[in-house]
Parts: structure tokens; C-alpha cells; sequence
């Protein structure tokens, strides 16, 4: 306690005599005799920021970002995906630029996502050579950043552009309008393209030509032929309505396919049980035709008490008839009209009408033949004659 007692009253005689020199330097600067530590404009420093007094206007802090921007993926050297790499990392870095303490830190942390395949081996070269020579081996970004684009960037990108926009392989095809937009866009920004009405006959000339006839005669809503946002834009809401419209077409299908028959008589009926029936039309039976009374729907009859129900006749009753030959409803198999068609007839069917006919043919006597060259000649005549 004593110690900390000690310790204590020292403090405090540094602070007092802290104050009185304050106090004197105060004096002073009142008198004339120390200039004032107020910021003027000549007392600026280069950069603008005004000094600090001590007392009065401190300095504004510093804003800190804080935004958390994504980290670009890791790269493996992939030249079609060198672009896109490079593209995170510039946005991330212009974000959050306060993290980074110079160029060299900027290289250093690009070299840690390249981490597989030609990526990795060009990280390590660079790692070498820096401990080798203790020197960086990339003297600013900017150089850096030309060398990563010279070894894993496409070569010649605009002229790969340019021939392929001449050619039909930047055509839609089958896949959908975004996709086609996406892929032209990149194709105008990289071929160095600045025509506007050329840009739009390329965008027209391969654009799907159903989608393109109604985009062009859509109208007053028709796009300028100078404007290729706005044939963009249409072609996107052409083919939005379009795919609208399908999905529309698809679900009333199957609605209508997943609506039994007993539901929509069930709906017809419901629609029209206010309103009148219609007469049935009497039709006179002919001689040939007896008239069937109208089906009538089942219904259980009551049956008297001590009488047991006939279950036989109540399945029969519910079960609609059908032929064993044809399958067909409404009659039997001793009643079913293909029953002497031959072509409707089962094998044993077959060979048994086969057998009949065969045994009608035994039994039906053989007429004599007739004397068909008209010589008169008899079976005695022929003999004695042969003779």
C-alpha cells in the first residue's frame, strides 16, 4: 500500500507540472511570443487534412468499411475462367482498400487463392524468386496484374469475338433468351463493336426467328433499330410472356386430365339442375325391335322379415353384364354377334367347328355323276368295245 501510495503522489506531481508548462505556453501564445496551433490554410499539411491543436477541431476519424464483401474463389489456372478471378479480385481490393498496406500485399494475397494446377505452380515461382533474390519479383500491380492476363487470360479475345460474331455459332438456338443475351453482350464488349445498328442486326440475326418476327412487328412497342438495350429488353419480355403463357396452356391441361368423368357430369349436372329438363324423344318399336324399359337405378329392396337376403341376385344386380367372347357390355357369350366370325373364334373354338364340318362332309351323300360327254356309251357297251 505504501508502494502503490508513493507511485500514486508521483503521477501527481507529473501531471501538475505538466499543467503549469501548459499553463505558461498558454501565456505565451496569448503575449505573441508562440504562433497558434490553430489550422490555417498555409498550416495544412499536403494532403489537405488540417494539423491538430490539441484543444479545439480534432482531426475527423477514419470510416471504416464495414462491408464484407465475398472472397473470389480459388483458381487452378483455367484460362477460361482467368477473367472472371481476376474480376473478384479487383472489386474486393477496391472495397476493402484500407486492408491492404501496399502492392505487394495486393500480389501476395491474389497468390493465395492460386492454389492447384498451373495456378499453383505460378505462385510458387513467384514465392521462389522473391526468397531467392530478396527482392518482389513484380514491381507494382499494374505489372502484376499484365502478366496474370497474358498467362491465364483467352489469347486474342476480341479476335475470337469477331469470328465467332461473323459465324453462326453465337446463334440462340435452343437455349433460353437470357442466356443468348448474356453471351452477345460479352461477345459486342470484347470485339470492341460501337455501332449501334450493327450491334442490333447482329442481336436480330441470331435471335430465334419466331421471337424475332414479333419483336419486329410488335408494333408501336417496336424497338429502334439503333437501340440494342431496348431489343434486349423486349426480347427478354417476349420470351417471359411466351414461357407465361405455356405454363398457363400446360396446367389447364392437366387440370383436364386429372378431372374424372363422374366429376365433370357431376358439374354439368350442377350447373343445370334449375334449369328445364328436356323431353326425352319417344321413338315407335318396329317388328323387329322389342323396347327395352330405361335402366333403372339399383336400389335395395326391403325385404320381408324371415326371408335371408339372396346375395347372388344383389351381385348380380350391381354387376354390369359382360361377354366372355368379345369383352364387350350388355349381352352373353350365347348372344354375342362375333360368334361365328371365324377370326374372333378361340383354337379350340376352331378345331371343333373344323371337326363338324368335316363329319357333315362324311355323312351328306355323293350325287351321281352325270354323263358329261353325251355318248351314251354304257359300262357294257365300254367293255365290249374295249374288248
Amino acid at each position: 500500500m505504501e508502494a502503490q501510495r508513493r507511485h500514486t503522489s508521483a503521477i501527481q506531481e507529473s501531471l501538475d507540472t505538466l499543467l503549469a508548462r501548459l499553463g505558461v505556453v498558454d501565456n505565451e501564445r496569448q503575449q505573441g511570443a508562440l504562433p497558434p496551433l490553430h489550422p490555417t490554410a498555409s498550416s495544412s499539411n499536403a494532403g489537405g487534412i488540417p494539423a491538430f491543436d490539441g484543444e479545439e477541431n480534432p482531426p475527423p476519424p477514419v470510416a471504416r468499411n464495414r462491408l464484407k464483401p465475398g472472397a473470389p474463389p480459388s483458381f487452378d489456372g483455367d484460362r477460361a475462367k482467368g477473367r472472371a478471378f481476376m474480376n473478384s479480385c479487383v472489386l474486393y481490393q477496391s472495397l476493402c482498400a484500407a486492408e491492404f498496406q501496399d502492392d505487394q500485399a495486393k500480389i501476395h494475397w491474389v497468390l493465395s487463392y492460386m492454389k492447384s494446377d498451373r495456378a499453383a505452380t505460378f505462385a510458387d515461382r513467384t514465392i521462389r524468386y522473391e526468397t531467392k533474390y530478396d527482392s518482389p519479383r513484380y514491381g507494382s500491380w499494374d505489372a502484376f496484374q499484365k502478366v496474370f492476363i497474358e498467362t491465364f487470360c483467352p489469347e486474342n479475345e476480341s479476335t475470337h469475338a469477331l469470328m465467332r460474331l461473323e459465324s453462326d455459332r453465337y446463334f440462340q438456338g435452343k437455349r433460353t433468351v437470357d442466356a443468348y443475351v448474356d453471351e452477345f453482350e460479352d461477345l459486342i464488349d470484347l470485339s470492341g463493336y460501337s455501332d449501334d445498328l450493327a450491334i442490333v442486326l447482329k442481336f436480330r440475326r441470331g435471335l430465334n426467328p419466331v421471337l424475332q418476327d414479333k419483336i419486329a412487328e410488335s408494333g408501336r412497342d417496336r424497338p429502334p433499330d439503333n437501340a440494342p438495350d431496348k431489343w434486349y429488353a423486349a426480347a427478354r419480355r417476349f420470351d417471359q410472356n411466351r414461357l407465361a403463357n405455356e405454363a398457363f396452356h400446360s396446367a389447364g391441361v392437366r387440370r383436364h386430365a386429372a378431372t374424372p368423368a363422374s366429376a365433370a357430369g357431376f358439374t354439368a349436372s350442377a350447373f343445370s339442375r334449375n334449369a328445364a329438363p328436356r323431353p326425352t324423344p319417344v321413338t315407335a318399336p318396329t317388328s323387329a325391335q322389342t323396347p327395352r324399359p330405361p335402366p333403372r337405378p339399383f336400389q335395395q329392396r326391403a325385404l320381408p322379415p324371415g326371408i335371408p337376403m339372396d346375395i347372388d341376385a344383389q351381385r348380380a344386380r350391381q354387376a354390369p353384364l359382360t361377354c366372355r367372347r368379345c369383352g364387350g357390355p350388355g349381352h352373353f357369350a350365347r348372344d354375342c354377334p362375333t360368334g361365328f366370325d371365324v377370326r374372333l373364334l378361340s383354337q379350340d373354338d376352331r378345331d371343333d367347328l373344323l371337326e363338324s364340318l368335316l363329319a357333315l362332309k362324311d355323312t351328306v351323300p355323293m350325287p351321281a355323276p352325270d354323263d358329261q360327254n353325251g355318248d351314251g356309251l354304257e359300262e357294257e357297251d365300254f367293255v365290249h368295245s374295249s374288248e
